[in-house]
C-alpha cells in the first residue's frame, strides 16, 4: 500500500476496500467500481491527485484487519461500530444512515411485526453471512430479547448482500429477511423497521488530520453529494459531517 499521497498519485490509484452490493456498491466486469461509497471516494481521490481507484472486495470482518495491514488505502463500505472495532481504528463523521428493517412480500401475509415473530411457526427467514453488521444487529436483537436463534426457521441460511436478501423475499423462497430499506423499495416490498443504523467511514488515526481525509470530509458536506444520495431512497444525511468523538 502507498505510504504517503505523494505514493498515491505516482502509481495513479488508491485501493479501496468494498462489500460488492448491488448497487450500494458493485464491481463491473471490467473492474471499474461504482456506488454510492466508491464514488464519493473516487470524487475526494480525483481532487487529491490520484486519478481513479481499485476495488477489493472483502469480507466484513476482515475489513479493518486490511487496512492494519497495510492491504487496503480507505474502506467505503459501513462497518456496524462493536467496542473492538472502536479500539482499531477511528469511526470519522456519519457518512449516511440507513433503517434495518424487515423486509416483506406485499401486503405483509404473515403480519410480522416484531423480531419475537421470528419465530413463529411457518415463519421462513434468511439471515446475513457472519460478520456483516445487519447479522451483529440481528443476534444483538436476540440477544436482547432473550430469543434463541435456533427457533427460528432459516437463522442458518445467509446471503451476502441486502439485495439477495431482497431477492430471496420477492421470490417466495422466504417469508422476511432482515436488510435495509432502500433495498426493499428497489424491489416494491413491504418493510417493518427494526432499528436504524448509521453508516461512517473508518479512517485510521493517524491520517485523521491529513490533507487526504479532510478532503473526504468536504466532500460528504456538499450538498450535491447529500442530495445524490438521498436520492437512492432509505438513507438519511440529516448526520452526514458529523464529528463522533471516540474515548
Amino acid at each position: 500500500m502507498a505510504e504517503t499521497l505523494d505514493d498515491l498519485k505516482a502509481q495513479g490509484f488508491a485501493r479501496i476496500a468494498i462489500a460488492n452490493e448491488p448497487p450500494f456498491t458493485a464491481v463491473a466486469a471490467d473492474g471499474t467500481v461504482s456506488g454510492a461509497a466508491p464514488d464519493v471516494a473516487r470524487e475526494v481521490f480525483k481532487r487529491l491527485g490520484v486519478p481513479e481507484v481499485v476495488a477489493s472486495i472483502s469480507e466484513y470482518g476482515a475489513m479493518i484487519p486490511g487496512l492494519q495491514a497495510r492491504r487496503h488505502d480507505a474502506i467505503t463500505a459501513g462497518l456496524f461500530m462493536k467496542p473492538e472495532r472502536c479500539t482499531a481504528v477511528a469511526y470519522s463523521e456519519p457518512v449516511l444512515c440507513d433503517a434495518e428493517a424487515f423486509l416483506l412480500p406485499k401486503g405483509n401475509p404473515k403480519g410480522i411485526a416484531s423480531i419475537r415473530d421470528l419465530t413463529t411457526d411457518g415463519v421462513r427467514f434468511i439471515n446475513r453471512q457472519a460478520g456483516s453488521g445487519t447479522r451483529v444487529l440481528l443476534d444483538f436483537e436476540l440477544s436482547r430479547n432473550d430469543l434463541d436463534p435456533d427457533a427460528i426457521s432459516g437463522y442458518d441460511q445467509d446471503e451476502y448482500t441486502h439485495m439477495a436478501v431482497a431477492v430471496a423475499v420477492l421470490s417466495g423462497k422466504v417469508d422476511v429477511g432482515l436488510g435495509i430499506k432502500s433495498a426493499a423499495k428497489a424491489l416494491g416490498l413491504d418493510f417493518v423497521p427494526l432499528i436504524e443504523e448509521r453508516y461512517d467511514l473508518l479512517i485510521p488515526g493517524a491520517v485523521f488530520e491529513t490533507e487526504m481525509m479532510q478532503t473526504v470530509l468536504r466532500v460528504i458536506a456538499t450538498p450535491l453529494f447529500q442530495q445524490t444520495v438521498e436520492a437512492m431512497g432509505g438513507y438519511s444525511t440529516r448526520e452526514t459531517g458529523r464529528l463522533v468523538p471516540l474515548d
